[in-house]
């Protein structure tokens, strides 16, 4: 049984039970819930493969920011998000959606800060959502606050 985030609209069983029911498997998301989008437009499962499915961005932790963000191949956009910040929901679709058309020249992160608030102290973060762009293990980039989505490839695309 997978999560959402109350927002359920028709065509998945469960609405406003913050619990979806599917007849198919439904992929793992990052912070064990699932986009807006997806609950919305449930017709974009038909016809897709569990592997087509997967969202492209990772969880963050102190445990595996050396190795994803660091040693990274390819450059980072991290988001610095809480389940409770109002502007973190706004950003964290367009994030999906760009972790999805950059898959293999971009990598998107999110660090929970109440999870992973080491993480956000030694980065200075302050105020969320807060999102840092590193390329080659360094720090290349930031924007704190909502922005839209072209407002945020801008941060990266002339380093993709």
């Amino acid at each position: 049984m997978a999560q959402c985030r109350g927002e359920c609209q028709g065509g998945i069983s469960g609405r406003g039970t913050g619990e979806i029911q599917a007849d198919f498997e439904l992929p793992p998301y990052p912070r064990g819930l699932l986009p807006c989008p997806l609950v919305k437009n449930p017709s974009i499962y038909e016809n897709k493969k569990r592997e087509e499915l997967l969202v492209s961005s990772i969880a963050i932790t102190a445990d595996n920011f050396h190795a994803e963000v660091l040693e990274s191949p390819v450059p980072v956009l991290i988001d610095f998000w809480a389940p409770w910040c109002g502007p973190c929901k706004m950003v964290s679709p367009l994030l999906d959606q760009i972790a999805e058309e950059y898959s293999g020249r971009l990598k998107v992160g999110k660090v929970n800060v109440d999870e992973a608030g080491s993480i956000a102290e030694q980065h200075g973060v302050t105020s969320i959502p807060t999102l840092f762009l590193y390329k080659d293990g360094k720090l290349a980039a930031q924007k704190v606050g909502a922005a839209l989505k072209h407002d945020i490839v801008a941060l990266f695309k002339d380093l993709v």
